[in-house]
């Protein structure tokens, strides 16, 4: 490819503008575009009708868009000076992208290295000419005139009209329109760069892994001042084996090795990482539609703290959770959080947006709520002096040693003896829904009283053989097919259930006896009473809850390491403490009021009967005088500042902890 630097002259000022000449498009037949020649010049902003080197390579039909396919060269050019043209450094760096330029015409297109040995030999050439530590404008100027012919990274002009031919015209126009929309929504004034598909903007997309390719060998950090996009969202359970290389590439301190963290965030994260990265030392301002998990319980801290940490971001605002229907036939409720941050200083007030409304704030933590800036991590033991919480027991048996409600009386009539070693199984959606289902407990149960019961005796082996057939870890379990992987049945426990509806007020916590058996798909407090009953019960918690519990979609998913062991307890004195256990029982003796009636429907919004909402509204009262909320107070009044003073507690919780 023959290149030849031309002046563009325009106020004044001189302006690099490149032109192309190559051999006859191969794909001439295949492709709408009929000419073997594209240019366009370089020019100041205001002259946007010549702005975008590009050589086209071919057009095809993607899906709902007509793409054209073109070389990558630069996006704005500074202007140089006659000096800095005519000077030794000019001519000694020219020299060696013309050696780069016949190392590359000499190369064996056909070679399946052809491709490395491109990218190898401009390495060389960059790796000479940034040794020399040009003044900015020449470096500028030299480099695109590098990039003509060495990008390896392709870009796409997207429109979704099939008949508009994608041709030069079509390409002035496109950002011509461009830059005519963005003069009307934005300060122009300190604008570098045209990219985007949204309104107006064109659609100009680098192919290739954004995960893997240098952010800055596509465009120079000078030349930005926003980023902005909608990065894939693949939870890390869903990940390919490719994708989790991404994230443990990308996500690595200093010494270049993976966060403890990294292999449990969402794929997403890494689009945060890559963008923090670009954005050191300089004043651009990042924005992401994201999955709203990214946000909430553990990956907070994983996706976060190391951005905060090593690059020292800041959010700037934020849209909390919202759901993002797909246009597909078949749709996708998607539930989205938008996360503005950058690392230069920002004195604008902080907005966070709920729906249509946006409240001003002083800072906006990476939960999304105005607060400090704090990272609430996996403990193993609660942070305050309370009970320990525990997870339900794990079958671990293929079904086997379960009884459906559906097939409990035939199994009881033809093995009666076995019904003393059967009790009531319950998860979250059993608890909640009140749903029938039985298990054998067969702990401690003798050998003698197990070969009385040929029925038991079936399912006992059928266990084992499925055990037999698993995991290492599960085939160690064969060796007691008769019980569960966990034993834990205490006399009396608070039973918490993992997962619940969003569009309850409070997760439905009740109490247990001996008689029932916790699955994993719900926790327990072995022993709790009613005062702890009615601090778990009460909005305070809740609102803690919600803040930093994860979720599935945007249901609640509770877990004991985050929620439970990080809350902050009151410090409440004998009077306020009689006081919450006297409203925790009203909440449960409301509930007794309606023995028909699962939590499921005692909790529905719609369906709340008067006497036990007003139970919680005293139960909340109560544990928010335990806290020291006053009426007239902001933590009182609302959901968002009762977080925020919880935070701080926990920090001065965390202090005190590290000063043991």
């Amino acid at each position: 490819m023959k290149k030849e630097i031309m002046e563009y002259v325009s106020d004044g000022k001189i302006y690099p503008q490149f032109f192309f000449k190559s051999k006859k498009n191969k794909q001439k037949d295949k492709c709408k575009i009929t000419e073997d020649e594209v240019r366009v010049f370089k020019c100041p902003m205001d002259i946007l009708s010549d702005i975008i080197n590009r050589k086209v390579i071919d057009t095809r039909v993607e899906k709902q868009y007509q793409v054209a396919r073109y070389k990558y060269l630069d996006y704005f050019m500074e202007p140089i000076s006659d000096a800095e043209k005519s000077g030794h450094q000019f001519k000694k760096v020219k020299e060696v992208v013309e050696a780069y330029d016949r190392t590359v015409k000499d190369l064996n297109k056909s070679d399946e290295n052809y491709e490395w040995q491109i990218d190898n030999a401009f390495s060389e050439c960059m790796t000479k000419i940034k040794k020399w530590k040009l003044k900015q404008g020449t470096m500028r100027a030299l480099i695109v005139y590098a990039l003509s012919s060495g990008c390896k990274y392709p870009i796409r002009m997207m429109t979704r009209h099939e008949d508009v031919e994608v041709d030069e015209a079509f390409i002035k126009m496109r950002v011509k329109n461009a830059w005519e929309y963005r003069k009307k929504a934005v300060d122009t004034s300190s604008c570098r760069v045209i990219f985007g598909e949204a309104d107006f903007l064109p659609g100009i997309i680098v192919e290739g892994n954004s995960l893997q390719i240098d952010w800055e060998s596509v465009v120079a950090k000078y030349q930005v001042s926003y980023i902005m996009g909608n990065p894939p969202f693949v939870g890390y359970s869903l990940q390919s084996k490719e994708q989790k290389n991404d994230i443990l590439s990308v996500y690595v301190d200093e010494k270049g090795k993976p966060y403890k963290t990294a292999g449990k965030i969402d794929y997403v994260a890494g689009w945060y990482f890559k963008a923090a990265q670009f954005m050191q030392g300089t004043t651009i301002r990042t924005a992401f539609v994201s999955t709203n998990s990214i946000t909430q319980g553990e990956q907070v801290a994983g996706v976060w703290k190391p951005l905060y940490d090593r690059f020292g971001i800041h959010i700037d605002f934020a849209h909390r959770t919202f759901i993002w229907d797909s246009e597909a036939s078949m749709k996708a409720h998607v539930h989205c959080v938008i996360v503005g941050f950058s690392i230069a200083p920002n004195s604008a007030k902080r907005r966070i947006y709920v729906d249509k409304m946006f409240k001003e704030a002083e800072n906006i933590n990476a939960y999304l709520v105005e607060a400090p800036d704090i990272f609430i991590e996996s403990r193993t033991k609660p942070i305050c002096d309370c009970r320990k919480m525990t997870s339900g027991n794990r079958p671990a048996d293929g079904g086997h040693l379960i009884i459906e409600d559906s097939e409990y009386q035939d199994f009881i009539k033809e093995e009666p003896k076995a019904i003393p070693y059967i009790k009531r199984l319950s998860g979250a959606t059993e608890f909640i829904n009140n749903k029938k289902r039985w298990c054998l407990w067969l702990v401690g149960v003798s050998p003698v009283e197990l070969r009385k019961m040929p029925k038991v005796l079936e399912r006992i082996e059928a266990c084992k053989k499925d055990r037999l057939e698993g995991a290492e870890d599960r085939r160690k379990l064969a060796e007691t097919p008769a019980l569960f992987r966990e034993t834990k049945n205490p006399d009396t426990a608070i039973v918490v259930p993992r997962h619940s509806s969003e569009n309850r007020r409070y997760i439905p916590f009740g109490f247990i006896g001996k008689d029932m058996i916790l699955t994993d798909a719900a926790m327990c407090i072995p022993d709790g009473d009613v005062y702890e009953f009615g601090i778990l019960e009460s909005n305070i918690h809740m609102a803690w809850m919600r803040t930093v519990c994860g979720r599935i979609k945007s249901d609640y998913r509770y877990s004991k390491d985050i929620v439970y062991n990080n809350f902050p307890w009151p410090e409440p004195t004998a009077q306020q403490r009689q006081k919450i256990e006297q409203t925790a029982q009203s909440i449960l003796d409301a509930r007794a009021l309606y023995p028909d009636s699962s939590l499921a429907d005692l909790y529905d919004e719609l369906t709340m009967p008067p006497e036990l909402r007003k139970a919680h509204h005293q139960n909340d009262m109560a544990v928010m005088q335990a806290y020291g909320f006053k009426k007239d107070s902001e933590a009182y009044k609302s959901e968002a500042a009762c977080v925020a003073e919880l935070m701080k507690r926990y920090q001065k919780l965390c202090k005190i902890e590290r000063e043991k």
